[in-house]
């Protein structure tokens, strides 16, 4: 990123206004009010956040597909953990890969979808229910989970 910029990312309302996004988080330490104030809205790209539920019951589509990072697990940003999952995902594909050689690829995809789909399910279903805590309207309930954490 060059020098002078920043990326930040907010989870609200798809219709919220700036104002109601900078009221948010008005409160808050700098300097996050401040560079909520000094960034131009027209700046500001909106996404719509998107998880892949129910999850796939595998990620291996017949002897010559296989699903890795958003295709096979789309998650929430809110673990922070969608490309070190891909990457994981990318790692053992090419491992089961080179293991297996190119005359067993079906046996090599099997191998890659029992390694990393349960491990990558899990993954998107934390930051799923972290994703449901956070933006939950009930703020005290969320509070107090937040509080417990250590």
């Amino acid at each position: 990123m060059e020098p002078g910029r920043t990326n930040w990312y907010a989870t609200v309302p798809e219709a919220t206004t700036a104002e109601q996004l900078r009221g948010y988080f008005a409160d808050w330490h700098d300097p996050i009010p401040r560079i909520l104030q000094e960034t131009d809205p027209a700046d500001w790209v909106r996404y719509e956040m998107r998880h892949l539920y129910p999850a796939l019951l595998r990620f291996v589509h017949g002897p010559k597909i296989a699903l890795v990072g958003d295709a096979a697990h789309a998650m929430t940003p809110s673990l922070g953990q969608g490309a070190c999952t891909a990457i994981l995902d990318a790692e053992a594909l090419a491992r089961t890969l080179a293991r297996h050689g190119r005359a067993r690829q079906p046996q090599a995809l099997a191998a890659y979808d029992r390694e990393r789909r349960r491990a990558a399910q899990r993954v998107a279903f934390a930051s799923r229910t972290l994703h449901r805590l956070m933006t939950t309207e009930h703020t005290g309930l969320r509070d107090g989970l937040i509080r417990l954490l250590p």
